[in-house]
């Protein structure tokens, strides 16, 4: 993996808006699933499905650049990112449900050389991120016809 791209995922995540009171919550959750999540309370799971990208923003913020595509946290960042767009209805923030930053990390995530197992789930999650995606692109096309009157 060459610097650049490491870098551009960290610049991507330093550049998000981030809410003050959200943050020490989350970023508390999201560490401690990423240091060692033997344990994840049904509060963890919650507040994750709450999040939607801004977990993934949270987790690139607090990964150390030299660690970030190890496929130890790589496989954490999958679950991470699984748990916070497993029922997008439940996501809080309207531009949280959108996966712009979790696809990116998967795609540079995808292009490294891990185990078949690892590989299969961003590929999975990465699909399931686009169906999402493609989702809430038809409910906007749908509003923006209803208002234009279209």
């Amino acid at each position: 993996m060459n610097q650049l791209t490491i870098s551009s995922v960290l610049l991507v995540a330093g550049l998000l808006p981030w809410s003050c009171t959200a943050q020490g919550s989350l970023e508390s959750t999201v560490k401690r699933l990423l240091g060692e999540p033997t344990y994840t309370s049904g509060f963890d799971v919650h507040e994750l499905r709450r999040t939607g990208d801004r977990a993934t923003v949270a987790a690139l913020r607090l990964l150390d650049p030299e660690t970030i595509l190890t496929e130890k946290v790589v496989s954490r960042m999958i679950f991470l990112i699984g748990t916070a767009f497993e029922d997008v209805d439940m996501i809080q923030l309207p531009d949280d449900r959108n996966p712009g930053v979790s696809l990116f990390f998967l795609r540079v995530a995808a292009s490294q050389g891990y185990s078949p197992e690892v590989k299969r789930d961003i590929a999975r999650l990465t699909d399931h991120l686009i169906q999402i995606r493609r989702q809430l692109d038809r409910k906007s096309t749908r509003l923006n016809s209803s208002h234009l009157g279209i």
